[in-house]
C-alpha cells in the first residue's frame, strides 16, 4: 500500500473513511487556502476561508459533480469532523479545515497555537514557532564537505528545494530544513517531520543535497 495519497497518509484517510474525490477536494483546499488570493474571516482563534462553488467546479472539472453534490460532499466532510462551515451563503461558504487531524495531529501551529488551516494574509505556511530538533544525516563521500560555509550552503540548498519539490511540499516539510553540522562523511540537517521526509522524500532530498554540495566541491 502506498504511504501517501496527495499530501495525506493513506492510513489516516482510511481511518476517516475518505474517498478519493474527497481527498482531491481536501488537497485543493490545502493549496488554495494557503495563497494570498483567498478571502478570510476570523472567528475566535480560527480563520475561515471563503470558497465558492463556481471556483471549485471550474478548477476541478474532473470531479464531474454539480453545486448541490459539492455542497453535500463538504457536509459529509463536516460530519467526519474535518470541516467546519461558517457564514454560508447561496453560492459560497467560509470553511475551516482541520488539517491537524489529517496530518496525524502533527501539523505545526501558528502564532496563536492553533493548527494552521487558513492563516492570516501574508503569513508563511505553516508558521513554526517551536519545532523538534529532529536530525537527518546525508552521507557525502568527500572529506572536503567540512570546508563548506553553512550559511551559503543552506541558501543554495533552499533554492534547489524550491525548484525540485512542489510549493506545498516545501512549505510543509522543508521550509525549516537547515544544515547544522559538517562531518568528514556527511552533513547533519535539522528538519521538521523527520519520519515523513524519510518515508516520502528521502531519495529526492539526498539527490538535492548532493547537487548542492557539487556546486562547492
Amino acid at each position: 500500500m502506498r504511504n501517501f495519497i496527495f499530501e495525506f497518509e493513506q492510513d489516516k484517510a482510511l481511518e476517516f473513511g475518505l474517498k478519493l474525490n474527497e481527498l482531491l477536494l481536501l488537497d485543493y483546499m490545502l493549496k488554495f487556502f494557503h495563497t494570498d488570493r483567498v478571502k478570510r474571516q476570523r472567528k475566535g482563534e480560527r480563520f475561515y476561508c471563503r470558497l465558492t462553488y463556481n471556483k471549485v467546479l471550474g478548477d476541478l472539472p474532473i470531479l464531474r459533480i454539480k453545486e448541490r453534490q459539492l455542497r453535500n460532499m463538504i457536509i459529509g466532510l463536516e460530519k467526519k469532523g474535518i470541516v467546519e462551515r461558517f457564514s454560508e451563503l447561496k453560492n459560497q461558504m467560509y470553511l475551516y479545515v482541520d488539517f491537524n487531524k489529517l496530518f496525524g495531529n502533527d501539523l505545526p501551529n501558528d502564532t496563536n497555537g492553533q493548527a494552521s488551516s487558513c492563516p492570516d494574509v501574508g503569513s508563511k505556511v505553516p508558521t513554526i514557532d517551536n519545532y523538534d530538533n529532529n536530525k537527518i544525516k546525508i552521507k557525502i563521500n568527500n572529506a572536503r564537505v567540512r570546508e563548506l560555509d553553512l550559511e551559503i550552503f543552506n541558501k543554495v540548498l533552499h533554492e534547489l528545494l524550491k525548484e525540485r519539490v512542489s510549493k506545498i511540499s516545501y512549505d510543509l516539510f522543508f521550509y525549516v530544513t537547515k544544515a547544522i553540522q559538517l562531518e568528514d562523511d556527511g552533513i547533519i540537517f535539522r528538519v521538521k517531520w523527520k519520519e515523513r521526509i524519510e518515508q516520502a522524500f528521502m531519495d529526492k532530498f539526498t539527490s538535492i543535497v548532493e547537487e548542492a554540495v557539487s556546486k562547492f566541491i
